[in-house]
Protein backbone atom coordinates (compact mmCIF):
# COMPACT_ATOMS: atom_id res chain seq x y z
CA UNK A 1 0.00 0.00 0.00
CA UNK A 2 1.34 3.42 -0.97
CA UNK A 3 0.77 6.41 1.32
CA UNK A 4 0.94 10.02 0.16
CA UNK A 5 2.77 12.70 2.12
CA UNK A 6 -0.56 14.39 2.93
CA UNK A 7 -1.93 11.10 4.30
CA UNK A 8 1.11 10.57 6.51
CA UNK A 9 1.25 14.13 7.84
CA UNK A 10 -1.28 13.62 10.73
CA UNK A 11 0.72 10.62 11.94
CA UNK A 12 4.01 12.53 11.88
CA UNK A 13 2.43 15.46 13.73
CA UNK A 14 0.96 13.09 16.35
CA UNK A 15 4.31 11.37 16.91
CA UNK A 16 6.03 14.71 17.44
CA UNK A 17 3.28 15.83 19.82
CA UNK A 18 3.54 12.63 21.87
CA UNK A 19 7.32 12.87 22.11
CA UNK A 20 7.04 16.53 23.06
CA UNK A 21 10.12 18.40 24.17
CA UNK A 22 12.21 15.22 24.27
CA UNK A 23 12.38 15.47 20.49
CA UNK A 24 14.09 18.88 20.48
CA UNK A 25 17.76 19.35 21.15
CA UNK A 26 19.43 22.76 20.94
CA UNK A 27 18.10 24.96 18.10
CA UNK A 28 19.81 24.24 14.77
CA UNK A 29 19.14 26.80 12.04
CA UNK A 30 18.07 25.72 8.55
CA UNK A 31 20.30 28.54 7.25
CA UNK A 32 23.78 27.65 6.08
CA UNK A 33 26.53 29.26 8.22
CA UNK A 34 27.16 32.27 5.97
CA UNK A 35 23.42 33.02 5.79
CA UNK A 36 23.06 32.83 9.56
CA UNK A 37 26.07 35.14 9.99
CA UNK A 38 24.58 37.73 7.61
CA UNK A 39 21.13 37.55 9.21
CA UNK A 40 22.48 38.06 12.72
CA UNK A 41 24.69 40.89 11.46
CA UNK A 42 21.64 42.55 9.88
CA UNK A 43 19.43 42.33 12.98
CA UNK A 44 22.26 43.76 15.09
CA UNK A 45 23.14 46.61 12.73
CA UNK A 46 19.46 47.53 12.38
CA UNK A 47 18.84 47.28 16.13
CA UNK A 48 18.14 51.02 16.55
CA UNK A 49 15.32 51.02 14.02
CA UNK A 50 11.75 50.81 15.20
CA UNK A 51 9.70 47.93 13.92
CA UNK A 52 9.28 44.19 14.20
CA UNK A 53 11.83 41.61 13.10
CA UNK A 54 9.87 39.34 10.77
CA UNK A 55 10.57 35.84 9.52
CA UNK A 56 8.42 34.63 6.64
CA UNK A 57 8.95 30.87 6.61
CA UNK A 58 10.37 29.77 9.95
CA UNK A 59 10.38 25.93 9.77
CA UNK A 60 10.70 24.69 13.37
CA UNK A 61 11.63 28.15 14.67
CA UNK A 62 15.32 27.45 15.33
CA UNK A 63 16.63 30.49 13.43
CA UNK A 64 14.14 32.68 15.27
CA UNK A 65 15.25 31.21 18.59
CA UNK A 66 18.92 31.85 17.80
CA UNK A 67 18.31 35.43 16.59
CA UNK A 68 16.03 36.33 19.51
CA UNK A 69 18.49 34.89 22.03
CA UNK A 70 21.39 36.68 20.30
CA UNK A 71 19.65 40.04 20.67
CA UNK A 72 18.52 39.34 24.24
CA UNK A 73 22.10 38.58 25.25
CA UNK A 74 23.02 42.05 24.03
CA UNK A 75 20.26 43.53 26.20
CA UNK A 76 18.02 44.11 23.17
CA UNK A 77 14.37 43.11 23.28
CA UNK A 78 12.73 43.52 19.88
CA UNK A 79 9.30 42.41 18.75
CA UNK A 80 9.78 39.22 16.77
CA UNK A 81 7.15 37.64 14.54
CA UNK A 82 7.14 34.49 12.39
CA UNK A 83 4.65 33.86 9.57
CA UNK A 84 4.37 30.33 8.19
CA UNK A 85 1.80 27.91 6.81
CA UNK A 86 3.05 25.44 9.46
CA UNK A 87 2.08 22.58 7.14
CA UNK A 88 4.49 22.79 4.25
CA UNK A 89 4.07 24.24 0.77
CA UNK A 90 0.88 25.37 -0.95
CA UNK A 91 0.16 22.96 -3.87
CA UNK A 92 -0.42 25.76 -6.39
CA UNK A 93 2.95 27.28 -5.49
CA UNK A 94 4.67 23.92 -5.94
CA UNK A 95 3.18 23.56 -9.39
CA UNK A 96 4.80 26.82 -10.53
CA UNK A 97 8.21 25.68 -9.29
CA UNK A 98 7.85 22.23 -10.83
CA UNK A 99 7.74 23.96 -14.20
CA UNK A 100 10.96 25.78 -13.26
CA UNK A 101 12.72 22.50 -12.41
CA UNK A 102 12.14 22.09 -8.67
CA UNK A 103 13.82 18.98 -7.27
CA UNK A 104 11.06 16.47 -6.33
CA UNK A 105 12.78 15.70 -3.03
CA UNK A 106 12.04 19.25 -1.87
CA UNK A 107 8.28 19.07 -2.33
CA UNK A 108 7.35 17.40 0.97
CA UNK A 109 9.79 19.28 3.18
CA UNK A 110 8.31 20.99 6.25
CA UNK A 111 4.98 19.17 5.76
CA UNK A 112 5.18 17.50 9.16
CA UNK A 113 5.18 20.78 11.10
CA UNK A 114 2.38 22.48 12.99
CA UNK A 115 2.02 25.76 14.84
CA UNK A 116 1.68 23.90 18.15
CA UNK A 117 4.88 21.99 17.43
CA UNK A 118 6.85 25.16 16.75
CA UNK A 119 5.42 26.75 19.90
CA UNK A 120 6.50 23.67 21.85
CA UNK A 121 10.00 23.80 20.38
CA UNK A 122 10.38 27.49 21.26
CA UNK A 123 9.13 26.78 24.78
CA UNK A 124 11.68 23.96 25.14
CA UNK A 125 14.37 26.54 24.26
CA UNK A 126 13.07 28.94 26.90
CA UNK A 127 11.39 31.38 24.50
CA UNK A 128 7.76 32.51 24.76
CA UNK A 129 8.05 36.05 23.34
CA UNK A 130 8.04 35.22 19.62
CA UNK A 131 4.66 35.69 17.93
CA UNK A 132 3.58 32.97 15.50
CA UNK A 133 1.07 33.73 12.75
CA UNK A 134 -0.32 30.88 10.66
CA UNK A 135 -0.97 31.74 7.03
CA UNK A 136 0.22 31.76 3.44
CA UNK A 137 2.09 35.04 2.91
CA UNK A 138 0.77 35.15 -0.69
CA UNK A 139 -2.91 35.16 0.28
CA UNK A 140 -3.32 35.81 4.01
CA UNK A 141 -5.11 38.83 5.44
CA UNK A 142 -2.64 41.70 5.02
CA UNK A 143 -3.75 43.21 8.34
CA UNK A 144 -1.92 40.34 10.07
CA UNK A 145 1.43 41.44 8.61
CA UNK A 146 3.24 43.81 11.02
CA UNK A 147 2.79 47.48 10.07
CA UNK A 148 6.40 48.41 10.81
CA UNK A 149 9.24 46.03 9.92
CA UNK A 150 12.94 46.67 10.53
CA UNK A 151 14.40 43.38 9.27
CA UNK A 152 12.70 40.58 7.36
CA UNK A 153 14.08 37.14 6.59
CA UNK A 154 12.11 35.85 3.59
CA UNK A 155 12.75 32.10 3.58
CA UNK A 156 9.83 30.57 1.71
CA UNK A 157 11.82 28.80 -1.02
CA UNK A 158 9.34 29.03 -3.92
CA UNK A 159 8.71 31.71 -6.56
CA UNK A 160 5.13 32.71 -5.74
CA UNK A 161 5.50 33.20 -1.96
CA UNK A 162 8.82 35.03 -2.44
CA UNK A 163 7.36 37.38 -5.05
CA UNK A 164 4.04 37.93 -3.28
CA UNK A 165 5.77 38.12 0.08
CA UNK A 166 8.04 40.91 -1.13
CA UNK A 167 5.05 42.76 -2.56
CA UNK A 168 3.31 42.61 0.82
CA UNK A 169 6.26 43.19 3.16
CA UNK A 170 8.18 45.90 1.29
CA UNK A 171 5.55 48.65 1.81
CA UNK A 172 5.78 48.06 5.59
CA UNK A 173 9.58 48.24 5.68
CA UNK A 174 10.85 50.99 7.95
CA UNK A 175 13.13 53.67 6.54
CA UNK A 176 16.53 51.98 6.73
CA UNK A 177 15.03 48.49 6.93
CA UNK A 178 16.14 45.44 4.95
CA UNK A 179 14.65 42.23 3.54
CA UNK A 180 16.92 39.21 3.06
CA UNK A 181 15.63 36.62 0.58
CA UNK A 182 17.14 33.18 1.06
CA UNK A 183 18.19 30.77 -1.74
CA UNK A 184 19.12 33.47 -4.26
CA UNK A 185 21.97 31.48 -5.77
CA UNK A 186 22.63 29.86 -9.12
CA UNK A 187 22.49 26.07 -9.09
CA UNK A 188 20.39 25.67 -5.94
CA UNK A 189 17.67 23.02 -5.86
CA UNK A 190 15.26 25.76 -4.73
CA UNK A 191 14.90 27.20 -8.21
CA UNK A 192 12.00 29.61 -7.59
CA UNK A 193 13.35 31.96 -4.92
CA UNK A 194 15.75 33.79 -7.26
CA UNK A 195 13.03 34.03 -9.92
CA UNK A 196 10.60 35.62 -7.46
CA UNK A 197 13.24 38.02 -6.15
CA UNK A 198 14.29 39.13 -9.64
CA UNK A 199 10.70 39.65 -10.78
CA UNK A 200 9.99 41.89 -7.80
CA UNK A 201 13.22 43.85 -8.17
CA UNK A 202 12.58 44.42 -11.88
CA UNK A 203 9.01 45.61 -11.36
CA UNK A 204 10.06 48.00 -8.59
CA UNK A 205 12.94 49.46 -10.62
CA UNK A 206 15.45 48.46 -7.93
CA UNK A 207 18.98 47.14 -8.30
CA UNK A 208 19.77 43.49 -7.71
CA UNK A 209 21.98 43.08 -4.65
CA UNK A 210 23.42 39.84 -3.30
CA UNK A 211 25.36 38.97 -0.17
CA UNK A 212 26.17 35.55 1.25
CA UNK A 213 23.49 33.88 -0.89
CA UNK A 214 20.77 36.37 0.07
CA UNK A 215 18.92 38.60 -2.35
CA UNK A 216 18.85 41.97 -0.58
CA UNK A 217 16.09 44.60 -0.66
CA UNK A 218 16.79 47.83 1.23
CA UNK A 219 14.83 50.93 2.13
CA UNK A 220 17.32 53.82 2.37
CA UNK A 221 20.57 51.82 2.68
CA UNK A 222 22.36 54.90 4.06
CA UNK A 223 20.42 54.78 7.33
CA UNK A 224 22.02 52.33 9.79
CA UNK A 225 24.05 50.93 6.86
CA UNK A 226 24.97 47.26 6.57
CA UNK A 227 28.33 48.07 4.93
CA UNK A 228 28.35 44.75 3.11
CA UNK A 229 30.41 44.20 -0.09
CA UNK A 230 27.37 43.34 -2.20
CA UNK A 231 27.40 41.95 -5.72
CA UNK A 232 25.03 42.75 -8.58
CA UNK A 233 25.08 39.11 -9.69
CA UNK A 234 23.86 36.05 -7.76
CA UNK A 235 26.61 33.72 -6.55
CA UNK A 236 26.83 30.08 -7.54
CA UNK A 237 25.58 27.60 -4.98
CA UNK A 238 28.39 25.79 -3.17
CA UNK A 239 27.64 22.46 -1.50
CA UNK A 240 29.65 21.37 1.51
CA UNK A 241 29.00 17.71 2.19
CA UNK A 242 29.97 15.75 5.28
CA UNK A 243 31.53 12.37 4.70
CA UNK A 244 33.11 10.14 7.29
CA UNK A 245 36.25 9.57 5.21
CA UNK A 246 36.67 13.25 4.38
CA UNK A 247 34.75 15.53 6.78
CA UNK A 248 34.32 18.51 4.45
CA UNK A 249 34.08 18.06 0.70
CA UNK A 250 33.60 21.00 -1.65
CA UNK A 251 31.06 20.03 -4.28
CA UNK A 252 30.31 22.70 -6.87
CA UNK A 253 27.44 20.93 -8.58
Amino acid sequence: MKFTNSALRPLRVLIRKILGTSLFGPPVSCLVPENLYAYLDAVYKKRKLNGTILEVGCALGATAAIAYTFLARQGLHKDYTCIDTFQGFVPAHLEVDRRLGLSPENESKFSDLSKDMVQTALKSWGISQIRLIEGDIASMDESLIPDEISVCLMDVDLKVPVYKGLQRVYPNLQNGGVILVDDCTLGTSWVGALEGYRQFISEQGLNEKYFMGFGVVESNPHLEPLNWPMSSHPPRETHYLYRASNPIVLDER
